[in-house]
């Protein structure tokens, strides 16, 4: 099944597992290029993809997703939840 985001036209997108290990930590990848984490489990992980994904399909008309990922780590760290996000190439996944 593929989504897409309201406003956003329909495309193909290579779909790889978004969630990865790097350093006995897990993370995920946006399509902004952003790997947010560290979390404790990739179930964790995956329910965090899923609360951001909702989050950016519901995004108002216009609205940057880049700015709405950097919302959503705002508030994850407002709510106790202190990720590490980085920007670039994906990091290195060690296991």
């Amino acid at each position: 099944m593929h989504f897409h985001r309201k406003n956003e036209r329909p495309r193909a997108w290579f779909r790889s597992n978004r969630v990865f290990a790097s350093d006995g930590r897990w993370y995920f990848s946006t399509r902004e290029g952003i790997d947010l984490g560290p979390y404790d489990t990739p179930v964790e992980a995956q329910t965090h993809v899923r609360a951001l994904c909702e989050r950016l399909r519901s995004m108002c008309p216009g609205r940057q997703s880049r700015a709405v990922v950097c919302e959503y780590i705002f508030d994850s760290c407002s709510a106790g939840k202190l990720l590490s996000p980085h920007f670039g190439p994906r990091l290195a996944s060690t296991g």
